[in-house]
């Protein structure tokens, strides 16, 4: 049993970058549904899918160019439960 569902969502995306996958199978619960639909109106992965018959959600990640370059390029956790960072909405910057 998975207890910080946030980092093993982060660490499975993390991996599947850098192995060059298309898909990434990763646990459904609101929280991931969340970043899932954030990460597609942010335009870091093609799309997704929930798949209610197990319980999951299917990410297509995207690539750049003829070598497959990740879009996703760094994938951290800041905040962790046993350090919680709290932040003004206002200092986070695009990057």
């Amino acid at each position: 049993m998975v207890n910080d569902i946030i980092s093993d969502m982060l660490t499975k995306i993390r991996n599947a970058n850098s192995a060059k996958h298309e898909l990434v199978e990763i646990s459904y619960t609101k929280i991931t549904e969340s970043i899932t639909r954030i990460l597609k109106e942010e335009g870091l992965i093609n799309d997704f899918k929930v798949n209610n018959e197990s319980n999951s959600i299917i990410l297509l990640l995207k690539f750049r160019g003829q070598n497959r370059k990740p879009v996703i390029q760094k994938l951290e956790r800041i905040s962790k439960p046993g350090l919680r960072i709290y932040e003004n909405k206002k200092k986070f910057r695009k990057k």
